[in-house]
């Protein structure tokens, strides 16, 4: 019984560091991005989950944004996105195409580390990776099995899903991946989110759901990227009650 508490107690202890390394990983601070805005927001779990998002300055002019989610909960995933972290900011700043730095962190990934069939359990993250001009109001983005971002209209408010490009990193370091630019009109919005967000349980174990999280963001588009995230949230928390998050949720809004 005493070895048993005490194998205990050293897990709780392990852990408990794991979400500190976990947590110190996250922005303190959402950038700073152009008159349109940015938020951000990093709900943790009840258990150390593997949500994981950054920016890299790039130049006067642009700026790298990343957001992620590795497989799984605990140790495992923190040491997931400390590696993803660590690796996008060191090939973002050394190649200009979202699809290159996918490509790149995809197979030191699995360089390292070693593929998930190789290993015999899940290494695996999703991970979207933007270029980010503010003047110009475009982004470049390349998608690895990333929830699909919600460009928001300015008019009328409307919410289209972007178009994604490939499987999540971490399966096959052959893999390759597409990129797409979208300009985004005065008004209009980009909402980034994980999985946690859509896949959030209710008391009568509904999900929330991405057709819900549209009709939020729909119906609150004219607020400023700051306003929407925080309607979000509130959404997200009337959802779930006092029923405690089963997974990490992150969610970005970038304005115009």
């Amino acid at each position: 019984m005493t070895s048993a508490r005490s194998r205990r107690a050293q897990l709780d202890a392990d852990l408990a560091v794991a979400r500190i390394f976990q947590q110190s990983l996250i922005p303190k601070e959402c950038r700073r991005c152009g008159p349109g805005g940015m938020a951000a927001k990093y709900l943790p779990a009840q258990f150390i989950g593997g949500d994981f998002y950054n920016f890299v300055e790039l130049d006067e002019r642009r700026f790298g944004l990343f957001i992620g989610d590795a497989f799984g909960h605990g140790i495992a995933a923190a040491m997931i996105m400390a590696m993803a972290t660590t690796l996008v900011k060191n090939f973002a700043v050394s190649w200009r195409s979202p699809a290159e730095v996918l490509r790149k962190v995809n197979k030191s990934f699995c360089e390292t580390v070693g593929r998930s069939d190789d290993v015999g359990f899940s290494l695996f993250f999703s991970l979207f990776y933007a270029i980010v001009e503010p003047g110009a109001r475009t982004l470049r983005y390349a998608n690895a099995g990333h929830p699909p971002p919600l460009l928001v209209k300015a008019k009328g408010g409307a919410v289209e899903e972007l178009s994604a490009h490939g499987t999540v990193l971490g399966i096959s370091w052959e893999e390759s991946y597409g990129e797409s630019r979208v300009r985004l009109q005065a008004g209009e919005k980009i909402a980034l989110y994980t999985d946690g967000l859509i896949e959030a349980f209710g008391p009568k174990g509904d999900l929330f759901g991405l057709e819900r999280l549209k009709r939020i963001i729909q119906a609150h588009s004219d607020q400023s990227a700051e306003e929407l995230l925080q309607t979000i949230q509130r959404e997200l928390m009337a959802f779930t009650g006092k029923k405690a998050l089963r997974d990490d949720v992150t969610l970005l809004v970038i304005g115009s």
